[in-house]
């Protein structure tokens, strides 16, 4: 069984969905969603794979004493695969969960970085704690929605066009159908 969720609500959220779902047998989960991006190389529209999820807020460290989480290394590369495919540049980032979404200050902006963060949401590294702790393989990708760059000083909202949320659903409708196709019937070769 796969689930596909958007949450729009954070790390508890995230953290309860990956909890209940392990226990009714999901075994996959592919989180979707947006990100706000702290570095100029991911700009507004950039489609990004959580290659590693920086663990800063209170949800995901109770499922881990590790500074960092990270998703399933098989859906990873499939997800890279699967966009070289369409021809979607999709670049793997650093992503830290925060707790408050309006409070990212330039001192906070500034740590992160030092952590190497290059962008930030509010569900990427519980996903990959807690699917790690419940035995669930998981993956989250995306498109920066906003920026928060220290050499602007300024934040870039959220108003985008639709075509960026578009490729974003092309790139996990291809991952479903990947996941979900069944096995190739012909004999492997010899």
């Amino acid at each position: 069984m796969l689930l596909v969720q958007r949450c729009l609500w954070g790390s508890p959220q995230a953290a309860i969905l990956v909890e209940e779902l392990a226990c009714l047998g999901v075994r996959v989960i592919v989180g979707f969603g947006v990100a706000g991006s702290l570095v100029e190389t991911l700009p507004k529209g950039a489609q990004i794979v959580g290659a590693r999820g920086v663990v800063l807020d209170g949800t995901a460290r109770a499922y881990t004493t590790a500074d960092t989480a990270d998703g399933d290394p098989g859906l990873l590369a499939l997800v890279q695969r699967l966009a070289e495919r369409q021809g979607i540049p999709l670049a793997p980032a650093r992503i830290a969960g925060v707790d408050a979404l309006y409070r990212e200050t330039p001192d906070d902006v500034r740590r992160w970085l030092g952590l190497g963060v290059e962008a930030i949401n509010m569900e990427t590294p519980t996903l990959y704690a807690a699917a790690g702790v419940c035995g669930v393989r998981s993956v989250w990708l995306g498109h920066v929605s906003d920026t928060l760059w220290l050499a602007t000083e300024r934040w870039d909202s959220w108003q985008r066009p639709a075509a960026f949320t578009d490729v974003t659903v092309a790139l996990t409708v291809g991952l479903l159908e990947t996941l979900c196709a069944p096995p190739d019937p012909s004999p492997a070769p010899r």
